[in-house]
């Protein structure tokens, strides 16, 4: 029997697992990167909660977090700005696990803003 992946947090149905309690209640995953779709390298490492403060089993939908991408790749400032608003602080902290492709202009290697949208399923 397959045990359910700890980094991945969620259960999908090809895996199998003894015990049901295991069995989250939701999956989080990007749905589409604005302005970053090419360069991303690394998706965020996140996970659906087990508690978010009022029963995240009971929300579907998206979630948009405003990202900085620094000259290197690596995210270095993350902001919710759209969705529900319980899940935006941890989707910000698991935005900045991402990894991108540096963005040239002129030959330099630059910032660059955009936004990574979660798609949220109960």
């Amino acid at each position: 029997m397959k045990e359910p992946d700890s980094d991945v947090g969620e259960v999908t149905s090809n895996d199998t697992v003894d015990d049901e309690s295991e069995i989250l209640p939701g999956s989080i995953k990007v749905s589409r990167c604005y302005e970053c779709e090419d360069l991303m390298i690394k998706p965020p490492d996140v996970a659906y909660p087990d508690y978010v403060g009022y029963g995240p089993q009971e929300y579907k939908g998206e979630v948009g977090v405003q990202i900085t991408i620094g000259e290197e790749g690596n995210v270095e400032s993350a902001k919710g700005i759209s969705g529900n608003m319980y899940f935006r602080p941890m989707l910000e902290k698991a935005s900045l696990s991402a990894k991108f492709k540096p963005t040239f202009v002129d030959g330099k290697s630059v910032k660059k803003t955009a936004v990574i949208f979660y798609k949220i399923t109960p």
